[in-house]
Formats: structure tokens, C-alpha cells, sequence
């Protein structure tokens, strides 16, 4: 033991080891039966885990307790013996011992805990002492069994499973590199979790009749595994059973599994088809059984019970069969899958989720089976129809919508590749995320028939080029078009009241739209985004327009607001650099904060009489305003409202101000008096900081601001 310090505890006169430093370099430890008059009875969890050239260890015959991980990862570590006095050995304890070829199992030894020697990839020799009274290696099995169970808890690339095993417990060969085959013989009733993961090289396993599960982590990771056998007395199928098993191309699921667990044969990515037989009732998808499995091309689902998004990775799926006895389909259950053609729908289904075919690309079949009393596919119109209330719910590219339909669902045709169609007279709503991401739909008609148009309606329909919209729709649903950059130019019909949230926003090539008189409020971000908009009008109507309502386009230069504007919200004209005057109405009595920040062109303002308030940001980064009228109803600048305005040369301070925020006037270097008028109170931190040295404060003589973070130079003067 020279050249290291232990460290230890104490505990009724027993001393445990810690750890010991300077351990992580040396090769051999021989470990002390006492430490400053004290027997060294326990080593605790991972005492000395991850030491990389430990090759051999002494452990003195007064140690009775082998922590959690104590020697895991010892990668050079190639024996261990193991003394009489040792009765438990922790779970991971020897874990990962990659050099470790042999074990003996002292007679002494009543408590193993999983994993004990797990990921040990080169252990081939396993002897358990004939005096132990728990555990034993019977017929040089190299494995240990509990004896009174006759459960095999550890094995090793060389175990042979006696006949006399009835289970093989959690972990036992978890993790061993060298298993390649392994014959489970027909006395083993049960194994446990996670037994075989991890064991990469094994290339067959047969389980024979009475196991009634496959547990979680079963085989996970063996993805040298071609081929398996599920043997008809299964029942369920637990979580992660087969993960990552790469290898494996086919999969017979018997009519005796009645549940599959989530991620079960998540990332099989070998597997080309899936058959679920009728017993199943039970499918847990919150991970999704099949996740990665992107090379099944044919699947069948199974009656009698739901199931949602079971394959959301499996975009080779080109044949859909859903058997008899399926009552629902969950929302998004075929999406992404883009090379479905054809799906029939059984007379069992009634109740069909939203965007349950979100972009199938390739979907051109769909029939609804004649009995069934729901839904139809009329008119062989490729596409699912709501019997009695003749609405669409789910269609696809090659789908003739039948003039007997009156309203089209959520998500009916979510990203379906629609390149066009013809909307019925018959039709009065259009759902919510109708056409949403039918980017090769160039042109579309709206009957006159419609009266609502739903949320995101068309957004990302990036084909569009033009679109009329039909006097008689009242409601636009916020972002309904939204993303249409190829969009030039749209017209409102006088039907409509409002221009709801986000309903333009990132319309890039707009460069015309005419607001009808009907409309009393413009929405937050309805036209926000590099449209390409020189000029617009609000018309009188309008009272309110909403936060970003008009931001970011770069190419207004001009707007003119109506005298029945009362709000103008927060960003609502934000970076617009080219705009270079607009003139408020009287009728404005609130401007929200950052409502022209970053609009660098614009050279002067004239605030109307009703605002009170100058808010934070407001007129940030107005690089080119030399003049502002304030009125005299404002009682307070906001924080970095002047940010920035480098010409900015005067400004009038209303006698009614009684704040000033931090960074108010920042930069404001053109700037070369300001009066403070005796009804401030507070001014705050750097307010005037980066102005001119030839800047003049007038401050009221009883005001007692602190002046030591204002910029040198500035002369003040009170009054």
C-alpha cells in the first residue's frame, strides 16, 4: 500500500474505506486489515471506480461489505480474489472490469447485487464456492445461481444454463461483449429486465414455451441479433424490449401478446414490415413503439383499441391495412409518413383525430368501407367525410371534394402535397390549419359560400401567388396566411372586421393590400416581415393597431394612420428604416414601448395631446429624428426612450414629467440643452451618458439627482 493515503469512516468501531488518493495511477493496492487501530470491515461505493491501471487488488480477510461500484470501470484490472470473510458484494460492483477473465465466489457470500460483475466483456470463468450455503455454479455452469430459487443472477460469455434454472435474473449477462449464443433451456419460466442488453455480438437466442413476458431492456442493444422467436405463451411485450436490435429484419408477433410497450422495437431500423395481431388491446405510445424503424413498408394494425402515432418515423410505409375492430384514429397518426399511398378506413372506425394524414405526400386512395355509419368516402372522392355533418376531415392530393360538403375540417389537407382543388359552393368554413403547408398549391378559389376562414388556414402555402377572398367571409383566423411569401398582393372584402394575429405575417413579396373600411383593429404581428409594402393606409374604422402589427418591413416608407386610432401597440412599427414620417392623430392616447425603435429613417414626430406616456424604447436607434413634439400630458419617459437619436438637437420637456428612465438620452450627442422641469423627481442611470461635452442641463434648484454617472464635461446649471 505505499504511496497512498485511504480515506475512511468510522462507524461502531468498524472502519470502511472511502477512497484513496493517488490511487488513479497505481497498478497494484493492497488494501490494510486496520487503519489507526481500527478493522477495516467495508469498502465503500466507488471507493476505487475508474482507477484505469489497476491491475490486481488485495482485500484483507477483515472485509465483510462490498460497496455499490466499488472496482467499477478498473479496466486493467485482471483478477480479484475475493476472501472468506466477504458477505455481500454491491450492485456494479465489479462492473465494466473489461481485463477481468476469472471469478471465485467465497463460501461467505449471501448478498450479490445486479450487475455485480455486468460489461466484464472478457469474463469466462465463474466458481462459486461448494460451502456456500446461497449461491452456486452447479455443473461448472460458470454462472451464479441462487440456490433456494434457482435464479441465474450473473453469467458470462462461456456460461452454460443447467437445466435445473427456472430464471434469469435483471442484468445477469447484461453488457458481455463475448456472448454470441446462449441455449435457455425449457425449465427457465422468467427473465428479468434488461438480462441480455447490450450484448452486441449475439447472434441467435431461443426462449422456449412458459416465459410469459419479454421485459423491459430485454435484448436492447444486441444489435447483432438477426433473427427471434417470440414464443406463443408471451403476453406483453415490455418497454424497450427489442431497442436498438439493428439486425433484425422480421418480427412474429403471436396472438397470444395482448401489450406492447413504448419504444418496444424503437430504432429496429432492419425491420421492412410489422404484422399486430388481433389479441392486442394495449399499445403504450408514449415514446413510440416503432420510433426510427424508417424501412417498414407494410404494417397492419390491429382491432380493438387505439393507438397514436405508432410509426412517426416510418416514412417507407407505402401500404396501410386497419383491421376490423379499430374504433379510433388518434390525431397525427399516419404523419410523416411520406410514402403512403392508399389507406382504407374499416366500418368499425368512429372517431378520426385532426391532420391524421399530416404530410402522407404520396396518399392518392383513400375509401371509407360502404358500412360504415360515421364516415364516407362519397363519390369516390378519396377522401374521409363526417356522414352527418358533411364535413371533410382528412383528404389528400388526388381528393375531389363532393359539392354535398359543407365545411372543411382541422388539418384536412396539412402539408397532403395538394397542388390544387376546387372548393364546392356547398362549403361555408374552412378549419382551422385546413391547407397549412401545401406549399405546391399555386392559386385556390374561395366560393362565396364561406363565411370563415380558420386559423393558419393557408399559411405556408408558399405557391400561392394570389388569392381572392369573397364578401361573404366575416372571420380571418390569426396567422391564416401567414409565411405566403410568394404572395404579391391581396384584397379584403368589406365583410371583414378584423385582421387577426399574426393573419400576414412573413407575406414577403406583398406589395399591395387594401384595408377595408369594416375593420376596427389590425392584430398583433398581422403584417409583420419583410413584406415588400412601400405605403399603407388605415382606414378610419381602425382603433387599435396590435404589438408588431407592422414590424419589419423594410420597404414602408409611408403610413397613414387614421383619426380613430386610439393604441398604437408595443413594436408596432419597429424597424421599419426606411419609413421617414407618419403623422399620429389626435385620437391616440397610448404608444406602446419599442413602437419605433430602429426606425433610423424617420426624421420627425409630432406626439399627439392625449398620450401620457413616452415608454421604454420607444424612439431607440431613431438615428435621423432631429425634432419631437412632446405634449404637455406626458408624465414620464420611459428607459432608453432617445436611445441613440444622434440628431436629435432639442427636445421640450412638459411640466408634467415626473420621471426620466435609465439610458433616456443616451447617445443623444447633437443634443445641446435640455430643461428639467421642476415636477421631475427622478432621473435615472446613465440618462444622459454618451451625449456632447457641449450639452447644457438646466436642473431645478431643489432637485438633488445624483449627477456622479452623467458624462464629464456637461455643464449644469440650476434655476
Amino acid at each position: 500500500m505505499v504511496g497512498i493515503v485511504l480515506s475512511y469512516d468510522v462507524s461502531s468501531g468498524m472502519a470502511s474505506v472511502r477512497d484513496g488518493l493517488f490511487t488513479r495511477q497505481m497498478k497494484t493496492i493492497i488494501l490494510p486489515s486496520i487503519i489507526d487501530g481500527y478493522p477495516v470491515t467495508s469498502i465503500e461505493c466507488g471507493a476505487f471506480s475508474k482507477c484505469p491501471e489497476l491491475t490486481s487488488v488485495t482485500i484483507p480477510n477483515s472485509v465483510t461489505s462490498i460497496g455499490d461500484e466499488a472496482f467499477a470501470e478498473c479496466s486493467a484490472l485482471t483478477s480479484i480474489k475475493l476472501p472468506d470473510s466477504v458477505i455481500s458484494i454491491g450492485e456494479g460492483a465489479f462492473s465494466s472490469c473489461s481485463s477481468l477473465t476469472s471469478v471465485k465466489i467465497p463460501g461467505s457470500v449471501t448478498s450479490i447485487g445486479k450487475g455485480a460483475f455486468g460489461k466484464c466483456i472478457r469474463l469466462a470463468s465463474i466458481i462459486v464456492d461448494v460451502k456456500n450455503a446461497i449461491y452456486d455454479s452447479r455443473n461448472n455452469c460458470n454462472a451464479i445461481i441462487e440456490t433456494a430459487t434457482n435464479t441465474l443472477v450473473t453469467g458470462c460469455r462461456s456460461s452454460i444454463i443447467p437445466s435445473s434454472v427456472t430464471s434469469i435474473g435483471k442484468r445477469a449477462f447484461s453488457g458481455c461483449l463475448g456472448l454470441v449464443s446462449i441455449s435457455i433451456p425449457d425449465s427457465v419460466k422468467s427473465i428479468g429486465d434488461h438480462a441480455f442488453s447490450d450484448c452486441s455480438r449475439l447472434t441467435s437466442i431461443t426462449i422456449s414455451y412458459g416465459v410469459t413476458s419479454i421485459n423491459n431492456g430485454l435484448f436492447s442493444g444486441c444489435s447483432g441479433l438477426t433473427s427471434f422467436t417470440i414464443p406463443s405463451s408471451v403476453n406483453r411485450i415490455e418497454s424497450c424490449a427489442f431497442y436498438y436490435c439493428t439486425g433484425l429484419t422480421s418480427i412474429v408477433i403471436p396472438n397470444s401478446v395482448k401489450s406492447i410497450g413504448y419504444n418496444a422495437f424503437g430504432d429496429c431500423v432492419g425491420l421492412t414490415s410489422v404484422t399486430i395481431p388481433d389479441s392486442v388491446t394495449k399499445i403504450d405510445f408514449i415514446d413510440d413503439v416503432f420510433s426510427g424503424c424508417y424501412r417498414i413498408r407494410n404494417v397492419v394494425i390491429p382491432g380493438r383499441f387505439q393507438i397514436a402515432r405508432l410509426f412517426p418515423f416510418s416514412h417507407m410505409i407505402t401500404n396501410a391495412v386497419i383491421a376490423p375492430g379499430v374504433t379510433s384514429i388518434d390525431y397525427d397518426f399516419f404523419a410523416d409518413c411520406t410514402a403512403l399511398t392508399s389507406v382504407t378506413i374499416p366500418d368499425s372506425v368512429t372517431s378520426i383525430g385532426s391532420g391524421v394524414f399530416r404530410n402522407c405526400t404520396s396518399l392518392t386512395s383513400i375509401i371509407v368501407n360502404a358500412n360504415n355509419t360515421v364516415y364516407d368516402s362519397r363519390n369516390n372522392c378519396n377522401a374521409i367525410i363526417e356522414t352527418a355533418s358533411n364535413s371533410l376531415v382528412a383528404g389528400c392530393k388526388s381528393t375531389e371534394i363532393p359539392c354535398s360538403v359543407t365545411s372543411i375540417g382541422r388539418g384536412a389537407f396539412y402539408s397532403s402535397g395538394l397542388t390544387s382543388i376546387t372548393i364546392p359552393s356547398s362549403v361555408t368554413s374552412i378549419g382551422d390549419e385546413a391547407f397549412l403547408g401545401c406549399s405546391g398549391l399555386t392559386s385556390i378559389t374561395i366560393p362565396n359560400s364561406v363565411t370563415s376562414i380558420g386559423r393558419g388556414a393557408f399559411s405556408g402555402c408558399s405557391g400561392l401567388t394570389s388569392i381572392t377572398i369573397p364578401n361573404s367571409v366575416t372571420r380571418i383566423g390569426s396567422y391564416a396566411f401567414s409565411g405566403n411569401f410568394r404572395l404579391t398582393s391581396i384584397t379584403l372584402p368589406d365583410s371583414v372586421t378584423s385582421i387577426a394575429d399574426e393573419a400576414f405575417s412573413g407575406c414577403s413579396g406583398l406589395t399591395s393590400i387594401t384595408i377595408p373600411d369594416s375593420v376596427t383593429s389590425i392584430g398583433n404581428h398581422a403584417f409583420a416581415g419583410r413584406s415588400r409594402l412601400t405605403s399603407i393606409t388605415i382606414p378610419d374604422s381602425v382603433t387599435s393597431i396590435g404589438d408588431y402589427a407592422f414590424a419589419r418591413n423594410f420597404t414602408l416608407k409611408t403610413i397613414i394612420v387614421s383619426n380613430s386610432v386610439t393604441r398604437i401597440g408595443s413594436y408596432a412599427f419597429s424597424g421599419n428604416f426606411r419609413l421617414t414620417s407618419i403623422t399620429l392623430p389626435d385620437s391616440v392616447t397610448s404608444i406602446g414601448d419599442y413602437a419605433f425603435s430602429g426606425c433610423s429613417g424617420l426624421n420627425s414626430i409630432i406626439i399627439p395631446d392625449r398620450v401620457t406616456r413616452i415608454g421604454n424604447h420607444v424612439f431607440h436607434h431613431c438615428t435621423s429624428l432631429t425634432s419631437i413634439t412632446i405634449p404637455d400630458k406626458v408624465t414620464s419617459i420611459g428607459d432608453y426612450a432617445f436611445y441613440n437619436c444622434e440628431h436629435l438637437t432639442s427636445i421640450k420637456l412638459p411640466d408634467r414629467v415626473t420621471s426620466i428612465g435609465e439610458h433616456a438620452f443616451w447617445g443623444c450627442n447633437k443634443l445641446t440643452s435640455i430643461t428639467i422641469p421642476q415636477s421631475v423627481t427622478r432621473i435615472g442611470d446613465y440618462a444622459f451618458l454618451g451625449c456632447s461635452r457641449q450639452l447644457t442641463i438646466y436642473l431645478p434648484s431643489n432637485f438633488t439627482a445624483d449627477i456622479s454617472r452623467w458624462p464629464s464635461g456637461v455643464k449644469i446649471f440650476r434655476y
